[in-house]
């Protein structure tokens, strides 16, 4: 039995990992909405403000949605050395023109 529920596993992490790497749809609505509000937490770390950060985290008002979530993204983002995956980052100074 244990090994069925471990190939089962395999087989789901697999499949899973095919599905987000074959993903390229544009993302909309909420998804986006949650996106947005990581960024803004990395922006925070990003500028050294610790405090509001974890202010923000606890009780910042996003709306009808939790703020833990995005401010857990947006860190692991900043821990990671950049912004979303696959999406690199830049100082205004040299994104101009894009």
């Amino acid at each position: 039995m244990r090994g069925l529920q471990a190939a089962l596993l395999l087989l789901w992490l697999a499949l899973s990992l095919a599905w987000l790497r074959a993903d390229h749809l544009v993302r909309d609505g909420d998804e986006e909405g949650h996106v947005g509000a990581a960024e803004l937490f990395l922006q925070q770390l990003d500028e050294g403000r610790m405090g509001a950060f974890a202010t923000d985290a606890l009780w910042g008002d996003l709306g009808e949605y939790p703020p833990l979530y995005p401010a857990v993204v947006g860190g692991w983002w900043f821990l990671m050395g950049g912004g979303q995956p696959g999406i690199g980052r830049c100082a205004p100074s040299t994104c101009s023109g894009r």
